[in-house]
């Protein structure tokens, strides 16, 4: 876990504003992009506090997803050495995407002091839902990062993959504008898991209710990615190395 912490501090040592370019990126897209489509949006809605948790919520998801491909083949010499098995390097792929949540979740605590929302008790089931998408991210990264190290073009199919589901997650826009537009939408973002976990964690941090029928699809996508995950390293563990 050290090692995620150096990965996620030691790029921005040697720059004028360190760590602080972990923020500065989500704060500029969310003022820009907030102003440009804030427009279109459900009257009510704050959407710079909307678009940036949305953000802050996809960072760990974007960072798991397009580093899972190439996850063993970075981390070969470890692999060919022996001695560690290969979840532990999905562990530490996701323990940075941890951190990369934590940090950026300094943008959403000053949103707050700014905008202030108006929060509830709700907001406990932000810890629950933040544990099932990692719970989710870990077994799916473990899939993709060995099904990776056996097909190279694995990994640019999944950052294909991320980029479609950026944009058919209603992060940079809102799924709940009128319910005409949410039925046509709902068996695509039904379709989606990262959909429950965003709105599972969002809507308590923004203030809005919680729609709590989204516990249960969230739940099974667990329970399927980590049957899928098991099956996957059992097949395909053993000759991992002799891919990378």
């Amino acid at each position: 876990m050290l090692d995620a912490w150096l990965d996620h501090m030691l790029p921005h040592r040697q720059s004028i504003f360190g760590a602080l370019w972990l923020l500065f990126p989500t704060a500029l897209f969310v003022g820009i992009a907030g102003t440009i489509f804030g427009h279109i949006v459900e009257p009510g809605v704050d959407f710079y506090l909307y678009m940036l948790t949305g953000l802050v919520i996809w960072a760990p998801i974007n960072h798991a997803l397009t580093g899972a491909g190439n996850c063993y083949g970075a981390n070969r010499a470890f692999i060919l050495i022996g001695g560690l098995p290969l979840p532990v390097f999905n562990l530490k792929l996701i323990f940075h995407s941890f951190l990369q949540f934590v940090t950026q979740f300094i943008l959403i605590l000053i949103a707050w002091l700014i905008l202030m929302p108006t929060l509830s008790f709700e907001l406990i089931y932000v810890f629950p839902a933040v544990v099932l998408l990692f719970l989710f991210l870990l077994p799916l990264s473990i899939a993709i990062s060995l099904i990776g190290a056996r097909y190279n073009d694995f990994a640019e199919a999944t950052r294909a993959v991320q980029r479609i589901l950026f944009l058919a997650t209603p992060i940079i826009w809102t799924a709940s504008v009128d319910q005409e537009r949410f039925q046509a939408l709902s068996p695509f973002l039904f379709l989606n898991p990262f959909f429950f976990a965003l709105e599972l964690i969002r809507s308590p941090i923004i203030g809005a209710p919680i729609n709590h029928s989204y516990w249960i699809p969230l739940v099974g996508y667990v329970f399927v990615t980590w049957v899928i995950g098991i099956l996957c390293y059992r097949v395909l563990a053993r000759e991992t190395p002799l891919w990378i």
